[in-house]
């Protein structure tokens, strides 16, 4: 009997029964290698390309190496280009899409920066984003708010020139109202009263003391003369046979035998 074809369909389930009803057919020189004399993969796990791409992630994840194409701190990425962060804008984180703003009271004129290293002085403020900062009118001054920064009235008994910190007015005078722009805005106190410095009123002095216009502190008045009630902008001397010790609101009587002298 004449044997059947080498590729009929029972020659070829012979050689692969796994097929079921596929086609398996085998053809030229790989027809007749064996199974077992083919190349095979090199077994024993990941290719080294592979190897490779597991450490960069490994690296990247870690901080170590920045992604490939990813933009620097400083920068910003606007579909595929890296841009430099504007002025008041900052990025301190690679491979941003946006910049974020300066917050209020601080600035940053470069482009390109990391952080906002500028703080505004007293005096001065700054909204968010901002590349420099502004004066505060007079008789104002910068302060924080809950959100950002902004310039706030002087208090009573103080001043302020533009774009300066509230001074105090000098002791012996006063301001009993905000926003004063001016040292000549404090007015002087009344002979009689006082008043230390920053205050937005005068105290009376007390009987025994003294004071002229304009004083910062009261004085005792001097032994051999007195003052007897408060406010006073002078102390009367003792009469005739009556003496006082420094800082008297009435004047005592000599002890028996003994007499004072103008």
């Amino acid at each position: 009997a004449v044997p059947p074809p080498p590729h009929s369909l029972p020659s070829v389930l012979r050689l692969k029964g796994r097929c079921a009803m596929a086609v398996c057919v085998r053809t030229g020189a790989a027809a007749a290698r064996p199974m077992k004399d083919r190349p095979r993969r090199a077994s024993g796990g990941p290719s080294a390309s592979l190897q490779r791409a597991k450490v960069v992630w490994i690296l990247f994840f870690a901080g170590i190496l920045p992604a490939s194409g990813t933009c620097t701190v400083g920068q910003y990425d606007t579909a595929g280009t890296c841009t430099n962060c504007n002025a008041g804008t900052y990025s301190d984180v690679a491979g941003l899409t946006q910049c974020k703003n300066c917050l209020a009271g601080t600035f940053e004129v470069p482009t390109g920066s990391s952080e906002c290293a500028g703080a505004c002085k007293a005096g001065l403020y700054s909204t968010g984003g901002a590349s420099q900062c502004s004066a505060c009118v007079a008789g104002k001054t910068s302060v924080p708010y809950f959100f950002g920064q902004g310039c706030s009235d002087c208090p009573k008994g103080s001043w302020s020139g533009q774009g300066s910190v509230c001074d105090p007015c000098t002791a012996g005078t006063y301001s009993v109202t905000t926003g004063r722009t001016s040292a000549l805005d404090c007015m002087a106190c009344l002979a009689g009263f006082f008043s230390i410095s920053g205050s937005s009123s005068c105290k009376e002095c007390v009987a025994g003391k003294y004071s002229d216009a304009n004083a910062g502190i009261c004085t005792s008045c001097p032994s051999g003369t007195y003052s007897p009630t408060s406010q006073a902008s002078s102390c009367t001397t003792c009469a005739v046979g009556t003496i006082s010790a420094s800082g008297a609101s009435a004047c005592s009587n000599c002890t028996a035998g003994k007499t004072s002298s103008l």
